[in-house]
């Protein structure tokens, strides 16, 4: 009887995004607070353009790029407030085409 070697399938490789995001994960300090609100409230609140100033390089650091789309567009008026709400799908992309995904509202 001859026997039969038998050379285990090499694991898939785990796609970059993963390790890209970890890495980039590892650089994001806090995002400061910019937005100021005195009409209808003291507070402050941090801006979308806000996270985008502190990720966006950091993400070009290690080759990830974001892809958003708008899935849907609400707007409605309260008097003389005026509310967007918007709800986002965006992807995460890595130099060797993985990503994620997810969405917001």
């Amino acid at each position: 009887m001859i026997a039969e070697a038998r050379v285990a399938p090499p694991m898939a490789s785990v796609p970059k995004i993963y390790g890209a995001i970890i890495a980039a994960k590892k650089e994001v300090g806090a995002v400061g607070k910019h937005g100021k609100v005195t009409e209808y409230g003291k507070y402050d609140y941090r801006r979308f353009d806000d996270v985008l100033d502190a990720v966006v390089p950091i993400l070009n650091d290690f080759g990830i790029m974001i892809a958003a789309t708008v899935l849907g567009r609400e707007e409605r008026q309260d008097g003389k407030k005026h509310f967007v709400t918007m709800t986002m799908s965006y992807k995460l992309f890595a130099e060797d085409g993985s990503f994620i995904e997810g969405s917001s509202v």
